[in-house]
């Protein structure tokens, strides 16, 4: 799906990958985010770019490597997608992460930018 933002057309993709690095970037810093990286891409095979194909799996490492930590990282991302595309975030706190992505995503279709 392409959204525009401004006069930027990008993919959900792109924004959900632009995301995660800029909340990474906030909360960890540039030698944490790094880290992180370093552990999704060496313990777990999810470099950058495949995390909106494997996002269950990025949310459930996340958790095991932060534990709180990587849910609030988690709920940041959603927030900030969400915010991005201009649509409301879902607040059904027995979502997962992906279920939440995809309500964003569901509704962003339905949406004429």
């Amino acid at each position: 799906m392409l959204v525009f933002i401004g006069n930027r057309e990008l993919s959900f993709d792109d924004v959900l990958v632009n995301t995660v690095n800029r909340v990474f970037m906030e909360v960890l810093g540039e030698t944490g985010a790094s880290f992180v990286y370093c552990q999704l891409r060496r313990r777990h095979g999810l470099d950058r770019c495949l995390i909106p194909e494997r996002i269950e799996p990025f949310g459930e490492v996340m958790i095991k490597l932060l534990g709180s930590g990587g849910e609030a990282i988690l709920n940041m991302i959603v927030n900030g997608v969400a915010e991005e595309l201009g649509v409301r975030p879902p607040r059904d706190r027995s979502l997962k992460f992906g279920a939440k992505l995809k309500i964003i995503c569901d509704e962003c279709e339905e949406i004429e930018f």
